[in-house]
């Protein structure tokens, strides 16, 4: 197990980094415990370009990849990048008592019992950045945000990840304030997000409240039940803000397309493109049902923009989720400050805004010099 001695500073971080050429330095905690773990507070520290396998215990004894349990004080400035973390015994990524955490270009994979990234509220989360990183075949959710029934997570963002083939789903935020979520890619067997509260929070006191969803492309399918998006809880009532501007391909045989059960405030929920290969979705609104798109659309017009069709995808199955010219998905959304997509393309390319994490831009033809003007066409 790797474990920091000292701080940096700032300006001055400790770096723990490859040296020299060949394959990824390896740390492998496998029958002996986590990879990398501290439990006194540590800042200003970059893991970057490690190879983390087979951390933790066959038990799971709430022991994996990277495992810091920052019970004596907040541990700040810390970041993760382009490395690979995978097959650990419990989850790959646990982080509790942080601040300024950035999770970024990572491969986070196989976690066998939990989660590929998991964010406790427990002793505080402010300031977490997760993007850029392929997080898939996780045991349990691909992205846990979970304030544990004490403290909410704060300045939590999530954007160009892809989330695909976790057990249970890609993201369960049960517990972050105002989180902004987008341009996200989220597919496979299992449910998109879920925007809720922790089964031990007594009356969803400290659930999730106030989220931006924005710009994701969802596909959520399951030979039982799935969701694109499902605003409920038990225990309470959590909210969310916005759900705007996003693709919910749906294909289950049971689960509503859009799940919102909770009473609580009136989130936007507009200008999203809706699907499903079955011919019709189900969507929940304000804790009433609509069986079909249609009855929703006639009862619900304050949730403007909605649409339903095919996005046209380039490939879906072989994990593109471009979208093809004619996609209704193209210049129909709404702005909202979003400069790039998941690709870094410049958002928008056209007239307005995709709906989706992919935004659609059509070649440019350069006409040969000397054609009159030099003109710079885009077709």
């Amino acid at each position: 197990t790797l474990t920091p001695p000292a701080s940096g500073t700032d300006g001055s971080p400790i770096i723990f980094d490859t040296y020299g050429s060949g394959d990824l330095p390896t740390i492998t905690g496998k029958y002996n415990g986590n990879c990398i773990f501290w439990s006194t507070p540590r800042s200003n520290l970059i893991f970057r370009n490690l190879h983390l396998r087979d951390c933790g215990q066959p038990d799971g004894n709430n022991v994996g990849g990277i495992n810091v349990y920052s019970s004596a004080g907040i541990s700040s400035n810390i970041l993760i990048e382009n490395s690979i973390i995978e097959g650990s015994q419990t989850w790959n990524i646990y982080m509790n008592g942080m601040s300024n955490l950035i999770i970024r270009n990572n491969v986070i994979r196989g976690a066998e019992l939990q989660h590929g990234i998991y964010l406790s509220g427990g002793f505080g989360i402010s300031g977490a950045i997760i993007e850029g990183n392929d997080i898939y075949n996780n045991k349990a959710m691909c992205v846990q945000l979970n304030s544990n029934g004490k403290n909410r997570l704060t300045g939590v963002v999530m954007r160009y990840n892809l989330l695909h083939d976790c057990q249970l789903g890609g993201i369960n935020n049960i517990g972050a304030a105002a989180a902004n979520i987008y341009y996200n890619i989220i597919y496979g067997v299992m449910p998109g997000i879920y925007n809720s509260c922790d089964q031990y929070d007594t009356g969803c006191a400290y659930g999730a409240t106030g989220g931006n969803y924005v710009n994701n492309t969802i596909q959520s399918t399951g030979s039982t039940y799935a969701t694109c998006f499902n605003n409920r809880a038990s225990v309470g009532d959590p909210d969310f803000a916005a759900f705007i501007n996003n693709i919910c391909w749906h294909d289950a045989p049971s689960g509503a397309a859009l799940s919102d059960k909770e009473t609580t405030g009136n989130p936007r929920v507009e200008y999203n493109l809706f699907y499903s290969p079955r011919g019709d979705v189900e969507i929940a609104r304000r804790n009433v049902t609509y069986t079909t798109f249609s009855a929703y659309l006639q009862a619900r017009p304050e949730d403007v923009g909605q649409l339903f069709g095919d996005p046209k995808f380039i490939n879906a199955s072989a994990g593109d989720f471009g979208l093809s010219s004619g996609s209704p998905a193209i210049d129909s959304g709404i702005t909202w400050g979003l400069n790039r997509d998941i690709a870094q393309t410049v958002v928008p390319s056209g007239t307005a805004p995709d709906r989706g994490a992919v935004e659609h831009a059509e070649p440019e033809i350069i006409l040969p010099i000397g054609a009159p003007y030099n003109l710079r066409v885009i077709q």
